[in-house]
């Protein structure tokens, strides 16, 4: 409930989206990439809530991405940077492609990043 709060009020979501949709959403999320292992072997273990509020998006500033887009750059990316995310400066990965997908070395998936053009 307070990641959803907090995605409408920094506007990642619509308030219409609504508390039950935004749980629809990390389920089916869930479902749809957890097991699933990224090129560089990283095997998806868990979806941020920030994550699930990217792949709703909010129709101005962020198109969202569907879940088969997330999987396809996870499998076939364009290009895999390594980076130090969060304030524990935990390692991470950028992975590109139809979108930019950003995952912990722990499998978490952080945060997408779409791209112009992703449709829902």
């Amino acid at each position: 409930m307070i990641e959803y709060n907090r995605a409408v009020a920094k506007g990642e979501i619509l308030k219409d989206v609504g508390l039950a949709q935004f749980v629809k959403q990390t389920k089916d999320f869930e479902k749809a990439v957890l097991g699933t292992q990224a090129q560089n072997g990283i095997i998806i273990t868990s979806v941020s809530d920030h994550a699930v509020a990217r792949s709703i998006g909010n129709s101005t500033t962020n198109v969202g991405v569907p879940f088969s887009v997330v999987t396809r750059v996870l499998q076939n990316p364009e290009k895999i940077v390594p980076r130090i995310v969060g304030t524990e400066q935990r390692y991470a990965f950028k992975i590109k492609g139809l979108c930019n997908v950003v995952i912990r070395a722990d499998g978490r998936i952080v945060t997408l990043i779409p791209k112009t053009g992703n449709v829902k």
